[in-house]
């Protein structure tokens, strides 16, 4: 593994997505390789570019042709964000591949919310600090949260997905979610998308007021959407509704609502 017209250095984080917290600081594994004709003493780090993330920098050194394991701490912004994550390598005469291609999908750390759901995924397979939201999860009285009617259908992704994705509930009428809301106001997502073919606009709205419409997603793509929640001066039940375009497939693998004031 020489290039000699062309010598480089590779990472890789070998997740794709690589899922992280978002407000926590993260360990993340990464390979490195090294395609060059001599040793190569090298420094990486999260780029500039990467406004509100912080970390830690990685120094290594790697012979000629031999890869190198490594861990990089990663802390990024509270807000979740799904998409690549840009790295800078020392020293910049040699060339880095994987730079700009290492996939992340961060959500908020779970202290920071006020509700953290893994939609769909069984309580002992949830994200870290989650709770799992299932068809189980049924509005009554003495909770905070739950399907209001019959809910929607718990699945699971097929292929390699990180956990956040890997499950979802999914159907293809309306289902109503109730939360109660603390007081004041609060900013919050959801996690929409699909596998295989591609996903047609989904709308999650409350009291017909619409908070999200997702527009055409493409096969095998998840994303965030933000909107926000009013707890008013009380704190308050928020129904939302969940329906896909024209009755098609909807599906969603996370909710996520923040304290307020964060």
């Amino acid at each position: 593994m020489v290039s000699a017209s062309r010598p480089w250095v590779q990472i890789e984080t070998g997740i794709y997505p690589t899922l992280v917290q978002g407000g926590a600081p993260n360990q993340v594994p990464l390979r490195l390789a090294n395609a060059t004709g001599a040793t190569q003493a090298i420094r990486l780090r999260l780029d500039a570019a990467m406004a509100g993330w912080t970390g830690t920098q990685v120094e290594k050194t790697i012979e000629p042709r031999k890869t190198a394991e490594a861990i990089i701490t990663i802390t990024p912004p509270i807000e979740p964000y799904l998409g690549p994550v840009r790295f800078s390598l020392e020293p910049a005469a040699v060339q880095g591949l994987g730079l700009e291609t290492q996939m992340m999908i961060s959500t908020p750390k779970a202290t920071a919310c006020t509700f953290a759901f893994d939609v769909g995924s069984a309580p002992n397979a949830v994200v870290s600090g989650y709770r799992a939201l299932t068809a189980e999860s049924l509005w009554r009285s003495g909770v905070d949260y739950g399907w209001v009617g019959t809910p929607p259908t718990d699945d699971h992704a097929t292929g390699n997905w990180d956990t956040l994705q890997n499950d979802f509930a999914t159907d293809r009428v309306r289902r109503r979610l109730r939360l109660r809301v603390p007081e004041g106001s609060q900013r919050a997502w959801v996690l929409i998308g699909g596998q295989g073919t591609g996903t047609q606009p989904v709308r999650v709205s409350e009291g017909g007021k619409t908070l999200v419409d997702s527009g055409y997603l493409e096969e095998s793509a998840f994303q965030w959407f933000g909107f926000t929640l009013d707890g008013e001066a009380a704190g308050r039940e928020v129904d939302l509704d969940i329906a896909g375009a024209d009755g098609r497939v909807w599906r969603l693998a996370a909710l996520v609502v923040l304290k307020p004031g964060l």
